[in-house]
């Protein structure tokens, strides 16, 4: 190999390294939360805190060999031993199934109860401004003299209780003339007016209250991401949300499953390197698909019939004279280093043969 070839080479195993890293990193994230799903959960299941401390340590564990029975069975696959291969598959089924669940609550519960919020409090702002128009509404039928701020009907009043007319009439209680009885008649509606009018001035109030709660609620929509999603699709945001949840739910447990087999593909290689878990990946599915490896070249020097002749070579006298002829040997065949494989049969059975 040549030294650009082998600075290629490096380059390749450096970078290969650096996204094995990255996807370890990621794992260790996504299996972080998955991790406080599982728990979660497990620890609604119990009624007294051993019980729930117990059931929190069997989600963890749960979760662990969630993420790490898909290479165990690879590693059972590749050596065909079926039984150990039917346990590892049916121990990702049920630990898948139980993250599953957990992330389904853990997501949902989150997700939803956002959603509800923000509909509660559009819905609590709609309430709102209908009273504040309600109220509003009412006022306007207020009779005329309901109208005046109440400052001015309270002047009125004490300018009609301080006037000559109400002190003789005492109160307005006995009026001796028919003028009197004029002047008594709109000065006993003063009380009256002056309460309208301080009961209006507190509806108002009231309504400006009301107008400035449902203006502090900025929102529109409870969840901006799904009614965009609802407008594009035409679906309902209720569906909408519930495919939200699903999608993050996939998201969680897919890479907590398999980031780890992923990680470790990326960081050990393939198959043509130092072999690992990119060289166990590639020959469990040679296995399953029942592909062969293609056969190694083997590198062969065929001998030739060419002769060579040599000068003349004087001899010494009563020797005959005549041209050296000189043929060279056969070169033996090189032979492979190691015995093709053939990945149709375990390699116990090829160690054996």
């Amino acid at each position: 190999m040549t030294k650009p070839e082998r600075t290629y080479a490096a380059m390749g195993t450096i970078q290969r390294h650096a996204l094995g890293g990255a996807a370890f990193l990621a794992w260790t994230i996504v299996i972080c939360v998955s991790l406080s799903a599982n728990m979660t959960f497990a620890i609604t299941l119990g009624r007294t805190p051993f019980e729930q401390d117990v059931l929190a340590g069997a989600g963890v564990a749960s979760d662990l060999l969630k993420a790490l029975s898909p290479l165990a069975l690879l590693y059972f696959v590749f050596h065909r031993r079926w039984w150990p291969s039917f346990a590892a598959g049916t121990l990702f089924a049920v630990t898948m199934s139980f993250s599953l669940i957990a992330s389904l609550g853990f997501v949902s519960g989150e997700r939803m109860s956002q959603f509800d919020r923000g509909l509660s409090e559009i819905t609590k702002a709609k309430e709102q401004r209908a009273m504040a128009d309600d109220i509003v509404a009412k006022n306007g039928w207020a009779l005329d003299y309901a109208k005046v701020p109440s400052s001015v009907a309270a002047a009125r009043l004490d300018a009609a209780k301080s006037d000559s007319r109400w002190l003789a009439s005492n109160g307005c209680t006995k009026a001796t003339s028919n003028a009197m009885e004029l002047w008594c008649r709109d000065a006993r509606q003063l009380p009256v007016a002056l309460t309208a009018s301080k009961a209006r001035e507190e509806w108002d109030a009231k309504a400006e209250a009301l107008r400035e709660k449902a203006g502090s609620v900025e929102r529109t929509e409870p969840d901006y991401q799904i009614a965009a999603l609802s407008r594009a699709t035409g679906v309902d945001q209720k569906t909408v949300m519930l495919a939200l949840i699903l999608l993050t739910v996939l998201l969680i447990e897919s890479g907590s499953a398999f980031g780890l087999s992923i990680a470790l593909g990326l960081w050990t290689g393939s198959a043509k390197e130092t072999g690992g878990v990119g060289a166990l990946v590639d020959r469990s599915f040679r296995v399953v698909t029942g592909r062969k490896a293609a056969p190694e070249a083997v590198v062969s020097i065929k001998p030739t019939s060419a002769r060579i002749t040599a000068p003349e070579i004087p001899t010494a006298p009563g020797v005959a004279s005549g041209p050296f002829v000189q043929t060279p040997a056969a070169p033996a065949v090189r032979k492979p280093l190691l015995k093709p494989i053939n990945w149709a049969v375990s390699v116990e059975e090829q160690r054996v043969a």
